[in-house]
């Protein structure tokens, strides 16, 4: 129970810090598209 607890913990930490990455590179690309080279 604790090892699925700390997975499940572990997990939900991951997709926020991806999450909060996401929206940082969309600020970014919304606030200067043009520094950022379009690929």
């Amino acid at each position: 129970m604790i090892s699925f607890m700390t997975t499940m913990i572990t997990a939900s930490a991951l997709l926020s810090l991806l999450l909060g990455l996401v929206l940082l590179g969309l600020l970014l690309k919304a606030s200067c598209p043009s520094s950022l080279g379009r690929h």
